[in-house]
């Protein structure tokens, strides 16, 4: 029996994947406890004689919510190791300390404010608060795990930077969402649509960098560019208001299409965008890089790190940060043979990423 820890996979990119792994344990025939967040995306599974699921609240608040992980940790995976036994422990968001077991520990490391120093010292106030403690608990974490699990090379150099860890790249799959039409076969387009439609798939976090988008679609209405940039923004989040507010304040040439299930944001991949775009300043991985490349699609990003773990040389690198450069690279775009080379370049990439499968025994095989 494994003990599976998802409490605070709540932001919708862990909530995926955590589906991911519930999905293919269920019919793996492997025993397993599952920790999951009281939210609605964790209440569709039934019990079965293999699996059990512990359901938690979600505490609002980042400090209140650090506070939960302690008891998480401290009280409630004590007490479903004293009983169950398991034979291996994993834990999926970040933090694994004080279990009195000696069994296997293996902890996910997907949240970079905790080894990137660039994004923590961006950070003031309460959040900052927040990133120390953070940092604080993977300490103890590091001391108490086996195994910590990084999903590009970029957060693996990262750590490694930090702490003397076993440590194990794990790519993040292809959600099951999505299907795999497009590694089939390859199609090239013959003609460019008329309006570019460039898609950014993120919440509005600070490290999500929307604010260069405002720059970008400055320029790109200035100088009459046929571009329109979608972006998966909830509005009713205060932090975005303001950014919200200068889109429609400046006319600005971004649609959002507010956040999205992944059936309609595959139709969103499939039939209307012409490019990604990402101009995110860290990322522990970044699903979309690898979802647009799964739908044949150029990603532009930075030249960061991340970008360049995830992309390889399918990417449409420009200078971070640096609006004239960015339309510089996406107007190369245009040309149809450069766009078809493009999207070859990512469809290939896009062959190397794992389904939820193979990427779910992946991870069983660190367990056991």
């Amino acid at each position: 029996m494994y003990l599976v820890n998802f409490s605070n996979q709540i932001a919708a990119g862990p909530k995926n994947i955590a589906n991911n792994f519930i999905r293919n344990a269920l019919q793996s025939g492997e025993k397993f406890v599952f920790i999951v967040p009281n939210l609605p995306e964790f209440l569709t599974y039934s019990e079965t004689e293999n699996c059990k699921f512990v359901v938690v609240d979600v505490v609002p608040g980042s400090l209140k919510a650090l506070l939960n992980v302690f008891k998480v940790n401290f009280s409630l995976m004590n007490s479903l190791a004293k009983k169950y036994e398991p034979k291996a422990i994993l834990a999926f968001g970040n933090f694994l300390f004080g279990i009195k077991s000696n069994h296997k520990k293996v902890v996910l490391l997907h949240h970079p404010y905790i080894v990137d120093d660039r994004l923590y010292g961006s950070l003031s106030g309460v959040a900052k608060i927040a990133e120390k403690i953070k940092r604080h608990l993977f300490s103890k974490t590091v001391k108490a795990v086996d195994t910590v699990v990084v999903q590009s090379s970029y957060m693996q150099k990262l750590l490694n930077e930090k702490v003397a860890i076993d440590s194990e790249i794990i790519f993040n799959p292809i959600s099951d969402n999505f299907k795999r039409e497009s590694i089939v076969s390859f199609k090239t387009k013959q003609k460019l649509p008329k309006v570019k439609e460039l898609l950014y798939v993120s919440r509005f976090y600070a490290h999500k960098n929307h604010a260069f988008l405002l720059k970008l679609a400055t320029a790109i209405k200035e100088k009459a560019l046929p571009v329109v940039i979608n972006i998966t923004v909830d509005e009713s989040i205060p932090e975005a208001a303001e950014f919200i507010a200068a889109i429609k304040e400046q006319h600005l040439p971004i649609n959002n299409l507010g956040e999205l299930p992944q059936a309609d944001l595959k139709q969103y991949y499939q039939d209307f965008a012409f490019a990604a775009i990402f101009p995110s300043k860290s990322e522990t991985f970044g699903n979309p890089l690898i979802e647009a490349m799964f739908y044949d699609l150029p990603v532009i990003a930075p030249d960061l790190d991340y970008a360049h773990s995830v992309l390889d040389q399918a990417g449409v690198i420009y200078k971070e940060d640096d609006v004239h450069d960015c339309l510089k690279e996406i107007s190369k775009l245009f040309d149809v043979e450069t766009y078809n080379n493009i999207r070859l370049a990512s469809h290939a990439r896009a062959q190397l990423f794992p389904d939820s499968a193979l990427w779910f025994e992946t991870y069983m095989a660190l367990l056991r």
